[in-house]
């Protein structure tokens, strides 16, 4: 069984994450909690951990369950997906002339075998090992 529940207070939104595992004996159980914590800042909720948005599966979750509202989510979302554009077209822009490693082709070659065809989904580059 799992249950989640957002809660806030002032500027903290916490996700709760609560899952109920039962043994082998139907009388034991075994209970895993996981507590995420965001803050507002700027107006925008991000994860405290690491300062980002969440992704927009975790806002859709702590907009149904109320821990932000409507206008709080669309804000997050639009930034998740601004910085989320600048942080691919920097490592498009970083990538552009990237020519693997002996070290990375050792390891494609390893992975996928000799003469695969490997491309970054994100850049598109096509490389045979």
């Amino acid at each position: 069984m799992e249950r989640k529940i957002a809660s806030r207070n002032g500027d903290i939104v916490t996700l709760t994450i609560e899952r109920t595992y039962r043994n082998e004996d139907p009388d034991t159980v075994r209970i895993d909690r996981q507590e995420m914590c965001a803050q507002f800042t700027d107006g925008i909720v991000r994860w405290v951990s690491n300062d980002r948005v969440p992704p927009a599966e975790v806002l859709a979750e702590m907009l149904e369950l109320r821990g932000i509202t409507q206008a709080e989510h669309d804000a997050a979302a639009a930034t998740e997906r601004a910085e989320t554009g600048a942080f691919l077209d920097a490592y498009r822009e970083s990538m552009a002339n990237h020519v693997p490693s002996d070290e990375e082709m050792f390891e494609m070659r390893a992975a996928f075998g000799p003469g695969a065809e490997i491309v970054n989904v994100i850049t598109g580059q096509v490389t045979r090992t």
